[in-house]
């Protein structure tokens, strides 16, 4: 396993220089809104670093839909090309927004995504006040349950073909929005029993614990424990009854338990990649001194 940090909140190359210099250590992850021109600078300061790739990286318009069959065929074919990416970067994993219950492809840039969100037929099941969230309803309606069954048959059938080529598919799951999928800790139970790879994403699922009111702490180490976790994004938000923002902050902010988790994702050999939106330097410092308590 290894302590990394995703480049989405990494804002200039120098940053980069002193998180790589302070931490020979760390590895990294190229996110999907790395740019083919910064990746082309900061590729020379984390070779041989790399251990993700989060699809579509470099960065592309739409994201993959394994939920839309419309979109299938063009979701597969841009996944491969992430694949033989990864490959040549020495990376092991490609971390997948696995698919979404919106017809068609689905927008990389926020602003654009959020509008299809709201616009996609799906506002009964919106929260109240919070019109980019779910309610529970929504996990039981019959368009999540197909969409849901599509991703998983297609997201079968990739990761048996990127196995061959020594990549992992990492699907992870998403922020409780209508028009998403995959976000409850039985929903990444139940497919680490099919063998499908996962990333889990703890500041998405603190959104999901206080939406859906679950233990955040004991559902992430179940989810871990059940042995389909290769990766976790760590990151932290303010989310309780009544307010839900997926803030992507420092991993210990609001995250009383984060030490405990470290140790069982270290037990488990999971790759701990800090994603956050600011100060990234002080995210790996907090997830690699946590790191080294557990080993010590």
């Amino acid at each position: 396993m290894s302590v990394g940090l995703s480049l989405v909140g990494v804002k200039t190359i120098s940053e980069l220089e002193s998180i790589a210099d302070t931490y020979p250590e760390c590895t990294f992850e190229i996110s999907y809104y790395s740019t083919p021109e910064f990746i082309e600078k900061a590729l020379p300061i984390i070779s041989k670093r790399v251990v993700s790739v989060h699809s579509l990286a470099p960065k592309r318009e739409f994201f993959p839909n394994l939920g839309c069959k419309k979109a299938l065929e063009w979701s597969k074919k841009e996944i491969l090309i992430d694949a033989q990416y990864a490959s040549s970067l020495g990376a092991v994993n490609i971390v997948l927004h696995p698919g979404y219950t919106i017809e068609g492809l689905v927008y990389t840039d926020t602003e654009k995504r959020m509008q299809q969100v709201e616009s996609c037929g799906l506002e009964e099941y919106a929260l109240s006040g919070f019109p980019k969230f779910c309610n529970a309803d929504y996990l039981e309606c019959k368009r999540y349950k197909e969409s849901f069954e599509t991703m998983v048959e297609s997201a079968l059938s990739l990761s048996a073909k990127l196995k061959k080529m020594g990549i992992n598919l990492c699907l992870e799951n998403l922020p409780p929005r209508p028009g998403y999928l995959f976000f409850m800790p039985s929903e990444m139970k139940a497919l680490a029993r099919k063998g499908i790879d996962m990333c889990l994403d703890i500041g998405h699922m603190q959104v999901c614990s206080a939406i859906f009111d679950f233990d955040l702490t004991e559902e992430i180490c179940s989810v871990i424990e059940s042995g389909g976790v290769r990766t976790m994004h760590v990151h932290s938000n303010p989310s309780r009854k009544g307010l839900y923002t997926d803030s992507h902050e420092d991993p210990d902010l609001y995250n009383k338990d984060l030490e405990k988790i470290v140790r069982c994702a270290v037990r488990h050999n999971v790759n701990l990649i800090s994603e956050v939106g600011k100060s990234p330097l002080h995210s790996v410092d907090v997830l690699m001194s946590m790191f080294s308590q557990t080993k010590g």
